[in-house]
């Protein structure tokens, strides 16, 4: 009903989980496998080759996760190349005060597939495609910028490419997100071209 990827061939098809955790009780923590797998069928179809992209985030590396995860053997037998992009070349970007670093991965992609996961959060009361993009810039230990999400999302948004936004809601997370929560069962993908209108839609869909 979105039209599908609006991808020329050749292009550099970035793909951008959320693999926050290794583990994934209940199958509520990170994007189901078989969406990713879904995405990487998708980009082949129109003749490119897709790259899964994580970074390091508190819990562990960016490499750790996806390897613990079960992500990496898949990856594996999929042929899908993956770059940490906490290792990444970066660019500087002004933001809040401060300063982050922007893999130039991100900044360089033709199209970037954002593939999220349904889910509250204790710092923005929900992780939908915009959170998601958290996990796209260098630093590992972003506590410092907590208290400056409402101004880093918004910049992030506008950054970083989110050309297709598509959101596993099949087992969901309520409660106190985005790792230890509990889970809930909404049976739905939702995809949209728009990260603002899918995380607007999304809210209203948890009840915000």
């Amino acid at each position: 009903l979105v039209g599908g990827l609006q991808i020329k061939t050749g292009k550099r098809v970035v793909l951008k989980p959320n693999i926050c955790n290794a583990k994934n009780p209940y199958g509520m923590v990170i994007t189901d496998f078989k969406i990713v797998e879904a995405a990487v069928k998708m980009s082949r179809e129109k003749g490119c080759e897709p790259l899964v992209v994580e970074s390091d985030n508190i819990s562990d590396t960016g490499d750790n996760r996806v390897r613990d995860s079960g992500l990496m053997k898949l990856l594996d037998e999929w042929n899908v190349n993956f770059i940490n992009l906490s290792k990444d070349e970066c660019i500087s970007k002004p933001v809040a005060g401060t300063e982050i670093m922007i893999p130039k991965t991100m900044i360089e992609a033709d199209y970037v597939i954002n593939l999220a996961k349904i889910k509250t959060c204790s710092h923005t009361l929900v992780t939908l495609s915009i959170k998601n993009l958290y996990g796209c810039f260098q630093e590992a230990k972003t506590s410092r910028l907590h208290k400056k999400l409402d101004e880093v999302l918004p910049f992030l948004a506008k950054t970083i490419r989110s050309d297709m936004n598509i959101m596993d809601g099949d087992i969901c997370m309520e409660g106190n997100g985005p790792v230890v929560g509990n889970a809930k069962k909404m049976g739905v993908i939702i995809a949209g071209d728009n990260p603002v209108s899918v995380d607007a839609f999304c809210s209203t869909l948890m009840g915000y």
